[in-house]
């Protein structure tokens, strides 16, 4: 029985504090204009940039070693 109670205190505990802890993040990119899925959707475009090279590029090696055979 006090088993239970304390786990499930300890689970009440963190939850409002991840509750609390979001909040304050959320009110500070609010209050301060930051958008953080900007910088994820920069980092997707640059990957898919990268991944479009590397293609090119693995194209342009398989095209030179079937002339040369």
């Amino acid at each position: 029985m006090i088993g239970i109670l304390l786990t499930e205190t300890m689970e009440l505990v963190y939850t409002l504090g991840k509750f609390g802890y979001d909040g304050s993040i959320w009110t500070y990119n609010w209050y301060y204009g930051i958008v953080p899925e900007e910088k994820s959707d920069k980092e997707i475009k640059e990957l898919k940039e990268r991944i479009k090279k590397l293609e090119q590029l693995v194209e342009n090696d398989e095209n030179s070693t079937t002339a040369l055979n």
